[in-house]
């Protein structure tokens, strides 16, 4: 993750699967002098579930696993000396010659964001308390009038 957004990679495969650009509510130049750096927080919520708290925003991100079938690449046929492929040879799947080609399955990787919420805060931390339920630790920013009246520029709160 950096300022271009976050780019979720399929490890086993070692190939990306996704690119989330920043929200809205993660650019620094929202909070004027109050935020000179806004990161992302993740943290796994189970094996296929993925928290990002960015900004004010706390999005879910699901990882869907599909499979494909796609024809294996066949080597070239053994050819005899006089250049003409061999017509009782197998292929390398097994399978006699003119039959069709092998094919193995393709492990694919897709992401999906399936909530996404804007926070009265700019999140600094979060994290999954039970099923139904995820902790933000926020820094609610005052307003310019609360600042007139006494208020801090930065404080936290705890819901």
């Amino acid at each position: 993750a950096d300022g271009t957004g976050l780019r979720l990679l399929d490890a086993d495969q070692v190939v990306r699967i996704a690119h989330i650009d920043p929200p809205v509510g993660a650019r620094p130049s929202l909070y004027a002098h109050q935020i000179k750096n806004m990161k992302p927080y993740l943290c796994f919520e189970s094996s296929k579930r993925l928290l990002v708290a960015w900004g004010d925003c706390l999005l879910r991100l699901n990882i869907k696993e599909s499979t494909a079938s796609s024809p294996q690449n066949q080597p070239p046929n053994d050819t005899s000396s006089n250049g003409s492929a061999s017509s009782n040879m197998a292929n390398a799947s097994g399978a006699a010659e003119g039959s069709a080609p092998a094919t193995t399955l393709v492990r694919r990787r897709t992401v999906e964001c399936d909530m996404a919420w804007q926070l009265d805060c700019v999140a600094c931390g979060m994290a999954p308390l039970d099923l139904e339920h995820v902790m933000v630790l926020g820094a609610v920013l005052e307003t310019p009038d609360d600042l007139k009246n006494g208020g801090a520029a930065l404080s936290t709160e705890v819901e």
